[in-house]
């Protein structure tokens, strides 16, 4: 019953954040679209997905932290998976504010206005650097 209870609050808590995330995304928009400036709406767009990711997977993170097993690292695990994510994600502020890369370099790779898979990307990055975190057998 315990357990229960604890993701009970833990999925209100995350319904909350995902709330005032969406509110704070509409209101960058609509400022972007005022001033034109897309560097803080480029990065809320790549960060929050990160936070989210990391937020599903910090119970279990918990979980583990807890345990009186010696904890490890997967470091190649991080690499792997995340060093192309990276890429992927900031693919769009090297558009915007590199003048050194020609345009026909980065367009190949730039899915015009595909915040999906931006935020489905940064998820998997945030959930993957917690998931990294393994107990080693004594």
């Amino acid at each position: 019953m315990r357990s229960f209870l604890y993701y009970i609050i833990w999925t209100i808590l995350l319904g909350v954040i995902f709330y005032f995330g969406t509110m704070f995304h509409l209101n960058l928009k609509a400022s972007m679209s005022y001033d034109a400036n897309y560097i803080p709406y480029l990065l809320y767009v790549i960060l929050f997905p990160i936070v989210v990711g990391m937020l599903l997977r910090l119970p279990k993170t918990i979980h583990v932290l807890r345990g009186n097993q010696q904890k490890s690292y997967d470091w190649i695990k991080l690499l792997a998976i995340n060093i192309p994510i990276i890429l992927f994600l900031f693919i769009p502020i090297i558009n915007y504010t590199s003048e050194i890369l020609p345009y026909f370099l980065i367009q190949p790779f730039m899915l015009v206005d595909n915040i999906v898979l931006m935020t489905i990307a940064g998820i998997v990055f945030g959930y993957v650097i917690l998931d990294c975190i393994k107990t080693k057998a004594v």
